[in-house]
């Protein structure tokens, strides 16, 4: 009987061994010459109504807002065709605007009317605020005077 039941096992471990082979056998490359069925990744323009850092624009008006602490700065970018980006360092003692930010899909850059390069970089984690705790959708940096500035952020549309 014990023989019957290890001869019944061993059988069953091989059907089921043998299940799942096909998963594990790479693909065939393809014949020399012939081209590949996947075609090459293009450039994914935004979608009508947001911007390239994928804010949604359809609202009024629309801005993408950070904050950070110790030293306080703050940062806001009006979200269009042509963005501008107002930005505050060292608790507002030092300001800087740019009229024609550049955009790309993690933030926008620019230099400032006395030359100072300037930017704001997102990205979409959830970052709490270290101060109040207060939740945000997205940690941001700000990049300005040759300093770096962490902290929070969100967009909205007003």
């Amino acid at each position: 009987m014990r023989t019957s039941i290890l001869a019944i096992a061993s059988v069953l471990g091989l059907i089921l061994a043998s299940c799942d082979r096909a998963a594990d056998v790479p693909p065939a490359d393809p014949p020399p010459g012939a081209e590949s069925a996947a075609p090459a990744a293009a450039p994914v323009a935004p979608a009508p109504g947001t911007t390239a850092a994928g804010a949604d624009t359809s609202g009024r008006s629309s801005t993408f807002r950070a904050q950070g602490n110790e030293p306080g700065w703050m940062a806001e970018v009006q979200l269009s065709d042509q963005p501008s980006m107002h930005a505050e360092v060292d608790y507002g003692n030092t300001r800087f605007e740019i009229s024609n930010a550049i955009e790309d899909q993690t933030g926008w850059s620019g230099t400032a009317a006395d030359g100072t390069q300037v930017m704001l970089r997102f990205e979409r984690v959830e970052c709490l605020d270290n101060m109040s705790g207060e939740k945000f959708e997205a940690k941001a940096v700000l990049a300005a005077a040759g300093k770096e500035y962490q902290g929070c952020g969100r967009f909205r549309s007003n």
